[in-house]
């Protein structure tokens, strides 16, 4: 018993792995543009901002030189900002898309993706007072029309931190005086280029911790998102043991200038095409399309 008690005290005492908790601010987008914490605060918003498929329900798309403002409270100590979206931009594309910008007196403290000359970043930036508190560049690429999770976390006594999918990107190791909550305006803006869909868009009063971020990361659950149904094809290639096309409902036989082996495809078979030695090209013709 000696022995056990100790094991027991432990288990007992041993904390769960509890949720980051309730934010100071939320929109899920799910009933409209409006808040859901606090509920029902109406943004102000300039330019079209609609209402698409999210990852969670719905999300909302900002056209070009749109943006959308909500009233929050904005913890100047310590606290997180984070959100999905699913990125339409390549790498080397010249777009300019504000994920939030709040204006601090004499300053502002935002985070965006934008460009100069040959280089793509994203950069998140503090400044207060008429000085430059924090001024950080991540380059490194991200995967387009895919969903990410994107997550930033500040504290006055040790800095800023970029999550991207659950992994700290760039962190700007720096201190500030600063003391307080006020109520600022916070500003999404898609300013020039490619955009995306953002989805359940929150703020903390409290920087999450590493593991916090990681398990806002891991909710991604692609059997939520939903799928739109795609129209019937005007051709399709089964490459089951043949060739033939349909079209319209009717079968059509290929015009094979090419030699085929059929192999595994990714439902039923498919079709394996080599080229001719002697001129190393190809076809694979279907008259009447």
């Amino acid at each position: 018993l000696s022995h056990a008690f100790p094991v027991l005290l432990v288990l007992f005492l041993a904390p769960a792995q509890a949720a980051p908790g309730d934010p100071v601010f939320s929109a899920s987008f799910d009933k409209g543009l409006a808040s859901d914490v606090p509920a029902g605060i109406s943004p102000v918003t300039v330019g079209g901002c609609l209402l698409k498929p999210g990852l969670h329900g719905q999300g909302v798309v900002l056209e070009e030189n749109a943006r959308i403002t909500w009233p929050v409270e904005y913890n100047q100590e310590h606290g997180t900002i984070a959100f999905w979206m699913r990125t339409e931009w390549e790498p080397n594309d010249t777009n300019r898309f504000t994920f939030f910008s709040i204006p601090l007196a004499g300053g502002y403290f935002d985070c965006y993706r934008a460009w100069w000359g040959r280089y793509r970043f994203l950069q998140f930036r503090l400044r207060r007072d008429g000085e430059g508190v924090i001024d950080k560049q991540y380059a490194g690429e991200i995967a387009p029309r895919a969903w990410h999770f994107f997550a930033l976390t500040w504290n006055k006594g040790s800095g800023m931190k970029l999550h991207l999918d659950g992994k700290v990107v760039a962190a700007a190791e720096k201190t500030w005086a600063a003391e307080g909550k006020e109520t600022r305006p916070l500003t999404i803006e898609h300013r020039a280029g490619a955009g995306g869909v953002i989805d359940d868009f929150k703020v903390w009063d409290r920087e999450l911790s590493l593991s916090e971020v990681e398990r806002l990361a891991a909710s991604l659950d692609f059997a939520s998102i939903p799928v739109s149904p795609l129209p019937a094809p005007l051709l399709t290639i089964p490459f089951d043991e043949n060739l033939s096309a349909i079209i319209g409902g009717r079968t059509v036989p290929a015009d094979a200038g090419v030699r085929v082996t059929f192999i595994d495809g990714v439902e039923g078979r498919g079709g394996l095409v080599k080229k001719w030695a002697y001129d190393q090209k190809a076809s694979l013709h279907y008259p009447g399309v």
